[in-house]
């Protein structure tokens, strides 16, 4: 007859039934995210910028160079993160891209990654509750683990951020200070707090607690000495390892937000000083107390006195800066500041674990496992607080939650279990079990539908398959869903690289799934660009405008109802992007050409030398296709005069750079002075050649336009001698091999430089790429009466004309 019950047979095992948890929950993970790992959606920027600067160094970007270029270029942004999380993702992509090709590899890495992290996390949760309540209570421990649905979410697939591995050291350095073997537990949960450390800084004050609480241990109890003194050299020793393999070239330098020199010296400092007091032998508590105290005053002092820069908030962000970004992101608001959905899932657990903690507290007093609970008790009592401050202590509070929703439930099911009552024992038992682990919260909060709207939704008005039309917050979130996805990117991806002005949280997404830059991301070491960016959206066009060519952005995107654009929209009326969202769209923004139905907005920006001329105004569409005769033109007010997308983006732009400042009738002056007694040579732009029949056709398109409009009657009584060959002037012209795509000079124009090179003897933009020819000497001699001399002059031929491809000068 066994002597011990069933059920220890299987805590005998405890770790092979939490491998199989571990594998049974991630199985449901993948299930669960396996839309969004098909289509790559890292729907967090965090996500997004790791996988670019995993990217990047597998792309031959050093080791110790974290430096995103591809944010405000050319001299990058500093991100103050560091490689260790990197790692495991880049093994699996190197793992498994020889077998499925890149990109499958890069799905893998980022649906396996997170998977990691959870596993140590349940790990350590699951010993902590193992060795604190009971050997038989790792299961429910598991379950409870499971029942954090907001943590659970920095696990998912596809979050391969650092927050998942900085949640997993938290709940490992609590299992560290719970272990009865002192200096076991010293050292696991002094190198899990140094690893964390060295990923970053976002739950130093968790890891400040818990290194407090060892020492307040040691105070209370000399026995916890070795403890103490494990717990230094793991912390002095490990942050040192890591911040010699792991702080970038920009956290070596005094900063405040990463493993830096001043970080490090905290730890080194405070490390050698838990040596020293573990140490000390005498037996009162006062003497202990007293020299702890003067060893924390050491440190504090030491610090203020090397870093008072360091004394605020890590980010020390301008008053600015956090007025119009940072008090808007989320994360970093009050939890009571967001509706009952947000705060009532986010809060409830951590609630309940405090009152597990008083329980077990008063149910151990006494014992030896009393420091270890008022340990673990304190820590989830000052994540709770913490979420008062902000929204992402949430988290946090709920993995430290786990222990006392364990206690609070070891004691509370099996009574219900054992009552005599069958109602009870099983509908009582379900009940509990919803409301100790939380999940009734989330239960609520979807059977209770949310009608609420802001009064900023459009009034009346139907949806496109004639239902209701789509509320305020609809409209967010759809668009919130639709514009990082990669449908809605592929479009933009084929355009060639250019340095984009878009909205701030867009940014790292664009640069992960595209060749494109952008201007910043929301890390705050980017303050200056984020700002840029901000006063683009917020303030008139021409500050855009100049904010655009500070930073050599060439295209604007927008995606409209974007949660960021809504800021804009609403406390920047009259502001620059609250005028594009009403279509008002100023002369130097041209149109880029998306498909129906994308959800975004982009354009390019041309410089004007005068008022822009509507490309698509009747008078234009008539002179278009005279001299295009190619392009189709679809009515004659040219709602959109051209087709072809590219063809389209060329003829606007060369229609606003011909220095039209008074519209129609300066383009006859232009065209009369330059083309009507020396017309330019043959070319080859898309092996179309000026003819006589074309120059006069262009004639009479111009009189008819004269004379419908009433201007410039005049000029229509001299048609007769407009664009004719005067056989009698001498000219030559040097024959010019054809370009062998007609469209290079177009491709050109899209790669952002139709002016390059323009007075050297090689045609440039035709020799841009290998499969263009160069074209030289287009034109030997102009008739000497109207010699060119000058590049500008030049420029504006090529203007004019932009079938003439380059000159000989």
């Amino acid at each position: 007859m066994p002597t011990t019950p069933p059920i220890d047979d299987a805590a005998r095992y405890w770790v092979r039934w939490t491998l199989l948890f571990w594998t049974i929950g991630a199985v449901v993970m993948l299930y669960m995210k396996w839309g969004q790992i098909h289509w790559l959606g890292l729907a967090d920027t965090d996500d997004n910028i790791r996988l670019a600067q995993v990217n990047a160094w597998l792309s031959g970007q050093g080791w110790y160079d974290l430096r995103q270029y591809k944010l405000d270029p050319p001299h990058g942004a500093s991100i103050h993160w560091s490689r260790f999380v990197d790692l495991p993702i880049a093994g699996l992509i190197l793992a498994t891209r020889p077998f499925v090709g890149a990109f499958d590899a890069v799905r893998i890495a980022v649906a396996v990654a997170p998977l990691i992290p959870l596993g140590l996390a349940l790990f350590s949760s699951v010993l902590t509750v193992r060795r604190l309540i009971d050997r038989s209570a790792f299961a429910l421990g598991a379950a409870m683990f499971f029942c954090m649905g907001t943590m659970l979410l920095m696990f998912m697939p596809t979050r391969i951020d650092h927050h998942g591995w900085q949640l997993a050291l938290l709940a490992t350095t609590v299992a560290g200070s719970v272990d009865p073997q002192r200096r076991r537990g010293g050292l696991v949960a002094g190198g899990a707090i140094a690893l964390s450390l060295t990923i970053g800084l976002e739950m130093l004050p968790y890891l400040a607690l818990a290194t407090g609480c060892v020492a307040l241990r040691w105070v209370w109890d000399r026995a916890e000495a070795p403890r103490m003194a494990a717990h230094g050299i793991a912390l002095g020793l490990g942050s040192a390892v890591g911040f010699a393999l792991f702080a970038s070239y920009d956290n070596r330098l005094p900063v405040c937000d990463a493993l830096s020199p001043v970080w490090l010296s905290a730890t080194l400092l405070g490390g050698a000083l838990f040596v020293a007091l573990a140490a000390i032998r005498d037996d009162r508590r006062g003497v202990r107390l007293a020299a702890a105290v003067a060893a924390a005053i050491v440190v504090a002092g030491g610090f203020a006195l090397a870093w008072p820069q360091c004394l605020g908030t890590p980010e020390r962000l301008s008053p600015e800066l956090r007025a119009l970004w940072f008090v808007h992101i989320n994360e970093v608001r009050p939890l009571y500041a967001h509706g009952w959905r947000t705060w009532f899932p986010v809060g409830l657990p951590p609630v309940i674990g405090l009152v597990g903690y008083a329980l077990m507290l008063w149910r151990t007093r006494g014992t030896a496992l009393f420091p270890a609970w008022a340990t673990v008790a304190l820590l989830g009592l000052t994540s709770a607080a913490l979420m008062a401050w902000q929204t992402r202590s949430g988290p946090p509070a709920q993995i430290l939650a786990v222990p006392g929703i364990a206690g609070l439930a070891w004691f509370v099911l099996p009574r219900l279990a054992r009552h005599r009552l069958m109602v009870v024992r099983v509908g009582g038992t379900v009940a509990a079990f919803l409301l100790l682990s939380g999940t009734i919260a989330g239960l609520v909060v979807r059977a209770i539908p949310n009608e609420a709207a802001p009064p900023a939704a459009v009034k009346g008005g139907k949806g496109k398959k004639g239902g209701p039309a789509p509320t305020y917050r609809n409209r967010v979130a759809l668009a919130n869903r639709r514009c990082p996805t990669l449908p809605a990117l592929r479009p933009i991806a084929r355009i060639p690289a250019a340095t984009v002005l878009t909205f701030v949280d867009l940014g790292p997404r664009l640069i992960a799934m595209t060749h494109h830059r952008a201007i910043a991301g929301p890390y705050h070491r980017n303050q200056t660009a984020i700002l840029d960016v901000i006063h683009a959206f917020r303030g008139s066009p021409d500050q855009a405008r100049a904010i655009m060519a500070k930073h050599g952005a060439t295209l604007l995107l927008i995606c409209p109802g974007m949660s960021e654009s809504t800021i804009y929209n609403a406390q920047a009326k009259g502001g620059f992007y609250w005028q594009l969202a009403r279509n008002r769209v100023p002369a130097w923004l041209t149109p880029v050409a998306l498909p129906k139905g994308s959800p975004f907005k982009l354009w390019r920006r041309v410089e004007l030398s005068g008022r822009r001329t509507n490309p698509f105004s009747p008078d234009m569409c008539i002179v278009k296709r005279a001299a295009f005769p190619r392009l189709r033109v679809r009515s004659k007010t040219c709602g959109f005069c051209i087709k072809e997308a590219k063809a389209f983006e060329f003829e606007t732009l060369f229609w606003e750079q011909a220095n039209l400042d008074d519209g129609l009738p300066s383009l006859r002056r232009l065209l009369s002075s330059q083309a009507g007694p020396n017309p330019p040579p043959e070319t080859c732009f898309g092996q179309h050649h000026l003819s006589e029949q074309r120059r006069h056709t262009l004639s009479l398109q111009l009189c008819r336009v004269g004379r419908r409009t009433k201007r410039d009657a005049q000029y229509c009584n001299q048609s007769s001698t407009f664009g004719k060959y005067q056989h009698g002037d001498t000219y030559t012209t040097q024959p010019a091999p054809l370009c062998e795509d007609r469209f290079c000079w177009i491709r050109n124009n899209l790669a952002g430089d139709p002016y390059a090179s323009t007075c050297d003897r090689k045609c440039s933009y035709c020799q841009s790429t290998p499969r263009h020819i160069s074209i030289t000497n287009h034109i030997d001699k102009w008739h000497e009466n109207a010699p060119i001399k000058k590049c500008d002059r030049l420029t504006k031929l090529r203007l004019i004309f932009p079938w003439m491809c380059c000159a000989k000068v």
